[in-house]
């Protein structure tokens, strides 16, 4: 018949309008748990982690957008965009932190990555100033505008006057508890960013999505003064990771949460300076050898400074 001469060409042209046959393009702020499962399972199956009990704790930010290409109920692959407000140099930013990008291995290098990092971006740039994250790979977002940044940690001894904590009462809290996630997250309801010089605005999801996945990260409430100190003890050094708090407690206080002595020398994961102490920085390396990358406007460039272990993805 003759219309069977045309079909290569009906095909061509079908595929230039669909470039990737058999799969679905979603973009969805997945709200909805049903929508999630394949979110998770992708994840799971990539990276090997399992963020179905932070999914089930149904406290997903309604900003959150994935950019994903399904296979039927399978997610494909996937690049997410989460809200990141932050102060930064003493300013509130609007920051998107690009998270979730994942390809299952049987649709690799068909170009499903690029295709969903230009969607994600040019949403991005219409809602937020800079866009963050961290990667194994910087090569691969290089191409998009991402340059790499080196992060600082801080390390020596708080400032302790003599008193200062008083008669203070430390409660040990567990993420496995459901009365205590609901301490931590009421916590949130005034938290004040951990520092004005890079700081999160707002971070309680993945605040709990990372305490769920770092069960032996240490929780010390001071319900004196409605604080939350976040820390670990690592390689026989006390490191302080994050503090959720209307107001920074005095030094004291913090010292006894992380039950130091007065001349302990201690590690923090943020930039202390709303801290009172003889701190020096150095750069900041992980052991899987992730890296931070921003794509804009970037106004501490050149100036110590690190996003706390509690907010990253």
């Amino acid at each position: 018949m003759a219309w069977r001469r045309f079909l290569p060409a009906v095909v061509e042209l079908l595929s230039r309008m669909h470039p990737y046959p058999g799969l679905t393009y979603r973009c969805d702020d997945l709200t909805d748990p049903a929508k999630r499962v394949a979110w998770v399972e992708l994840l799971q199956e990539i990276f090997g982690i399992d963020l179905g009990p932070f999914s089930a704790l149904n406290i997903w930010p309604p900003d959150y957008r994935a950019f994903s290409y399904l296979d039927g109920e399978a997610m494909a692959a996937n690049v997410s965009l989460r809200p990141m407000p932050m102060m930064i140099g003493g300013r509130r930013v609007e920051v998107g932190q690009i998270q979730s990008v994942a390809t299952r291995p049987a649709y690799r290098r068909r170009g499903l990555f690029g295709d969903l990092m230009r969607r994600m971006l040019a949403e991005a740039d219409r809602h937020y100033e800079c866009q963050m994250l961290y990667t194994v790979s910087p090569d691969l977002y290089m191409p998009f505008g991402f340059r790499p940044l080196t992060e600082h940690y801080f390390r020596g001894q708080l400032h302790v006057a003599a008193g200062d904590a008083g008669d203070l009462r430390i409660e040990r809290l567990d993420i496995g508890r459901e009365e205590d996630r609901a301490t931590i997250l009421g916590l949130f309801n005034r938290r004040r960013p951990v520092s004005d010089h890079f700081g999160l605005c707002d971070d309680h999801a993945i605040f709990l999505a990372n305490l769920l996945a770092r069960r032996d990260w240490h929780l010390s409430f001071l319900p004196a003064e409605q604080a939350l100190i976040v820390w670990e003890q690592r390689d026989r050094t006390t490191r302080l990771l994050d503090i959720v708090a209307p107001r920074i407690p005095p030094m004291a206080s913090i010292a006894a949460a992380l039950e130091l002595s007065e001349m302990t020398e201690i590690k923090i994961l943020f930039p202390p300076d709303r801290l009172v102490g003889n701190l020096t920085a150095a750069p900041y390396k992980t052991d899987d050898n992730v890296i931070l990358m921003v794509r804009g406007p970037f106004a501490i460039e050149g100036t110590p400074f690190m996003l706390p272990p509690t907010a990253e993805s």
